[in-house]
């Protein structure tokens, strides 16, 4: 991290939409399927079925830092409507934190499949593409080590880059499948 010294309240801690970033860590993978096993157990106990979960973010990419959490994506079925899977999970303990639901270092994202597929089409190229995951890190610590670093500055320092990946996927997919 930069010498830059972060925002804190009167009593020394981050302010709550601080973002802290950490290296990559080993054992993503199993997190995640330990906050799956967790939260579908606990909507299925709850009568919600068909919600799709995709494992996103950091921990889902070999070698990229970010935010210390399991990030999910929750893909309600068409017959559920994402507000009352929002006010289901509130009333679980989740607490509404910009677009995303937080609890015990997960992370919860509700999209519908289009904005699914832009995500994991993100995800999946990251995977494929090391050099890139380079670049991410080193923009991500950027933005983390800025003076005005919060969550909502994060998630917009991100989305250029997220908009140049999918430029990236959608050339590459055209020119393994040109036009008949």
């Amino acid at each position: 991290m930069a010498d830059n010294p972060r925002p804190v309240t009167l009593d020394g801690r981050l302010p709550a939409e601080a973002v802290e970033f950490v290296e990559a860590q080993a054992g993503g993978s199993q997190r995640y399927a330990e906050a799956l096993a967790e939260l579908d157990g606990t909507l299925q106990r709850e009568g919600i079925l068909g919600v799709r979960f995709e494992h996103v973010g950091s921990t889902a990419v070999p070698g990229l830092g970010g935010r210390p959490s399991i990030d999910i994506l929750l893909v309600p079925p068409h017959t559920l409507d994402g507000a009352d899977l929002v006010e289901l999970l509130l009333g679980l303990g989740y607490r509404q934190q910009g677009d995303e639901l937080v609890r015990r270092g997960q992370r919860l994202r509700i999209l519908d499949p289009q904005q699914a597929r832009q995500a994991l089409r993100v995800r999946d190229w990251l995977r494929q593409h090391p050099e890139d995951v380079a670049t991410f890190n080193a923009l991500k610590r950027k933005l983390v080590d800025s003076p005005v670093a919060d969550a909502q500055a994060y998630e917009r320092g991100k989305q250029a880059f997220f908009a140049t990946l999918l430029a990236l996927a959608d050339a590459e997919e055209s020119a393994a499948h040109p036009p008949r």
